[in-house]
């Protein structure tokens, strides 16, 4: 928790961000980069250090699908938010990402099994 509240600090140092700012920025927190936008080069050198410091293997799109799929994933999310969010045009590939609890489901036909057994017992 302690790196993002200091990456909400150099946040709010820098200033509000735009809607077509980059994610993964990483020009906005670290002096050893210079512009207002970061390359391909930059993020490949961040991932490819990130795997030689953890032995593990991730990527920016991998990191794209855990977020949308965690929050996908909450309470009453807003899918059209999501899918704001995400950038997506189609509510069907933002869709791909929400997990459908089948425990709702599962008590509805069991509610509708307990009808029809109590009709047909009425019927008889």
């Amino acid at each position: 928790m302690e790196d993002l509240k200091i990456l909400l600090k150099k946040h709010k140092e820098v200033g509000k961000t735009l809607h077509t700012d980059q994610v993964f920025n990483i020009t906005r927190f670290n002096s050893k980069y210079h512009g207002m936008t970061c390359n391909a080069n930059q993020i490949t050198g961040f991932y490819k250090r990130l795997k030689n410091n953890t032995g593990i293997t991730v990527s920016p799109h991998r990191f794209r699908h855990t977020m949308a799929s965690e929050l996908g994933n909450t309470t009453n999310i807003n899918i059209l938010t999501l899918s704001n969010i995400l950038g997506h045009s189609d509510l069907r590939v933002t869709r791909q990402y929400v997990e459908t609890d089948l425990a709702p489901q599962m008590e509805l036909v069991r509610k509708l099994e307990q009808n029809l057994t109590k009709r047909n017992n009425h019927s008889e």
